[in-house]
């Protein structure tokens, strides 16, 4: 498996208390296009590309985060770098 472009980013996250100035991140979301070779139990060789995504919610409130992940196969990075931010809000915080 190859990386194949600078992977995006997205992060969320409320004020921290003490410092008006800091950010206490909440959520974080990466998209990082790739692509991988794979054979086939036939012989045959293919080349497949597209995006792996993950979200991550509930960072910094001291419970156990939640994450999801995608595979986005002949996609675009930057099509799933605008996925982002619905994706960074479908994920549950856990409860």
């Amino acid at each position: 498996m190859k990386i194949t472009e600078e992977p995006r980013y997205l992060t969320a996250g409320r004020p921290a208390p003490d410092d008006p100035d800091s950010l206490i991140v909440t959520r974080a979301a990466l998209a990082a296009s790739f692509a991988i070779g794979v054979d086939s139990p036939s012989g045959r060789y293919d080349i497949l590309w597209g995006v792996y995504s993950i979200a991550v919610v509930g960072l910094g409130s001291g419970t156990r985060a939640r994450s999801r992940a995608w595979f986005d196969l002949w996609t675009a990075l930057d099509a799933a770098e605008q996925q982002l931010r619905t994706r960074i809000a479908e994920v549950e915080p856990p409860s």
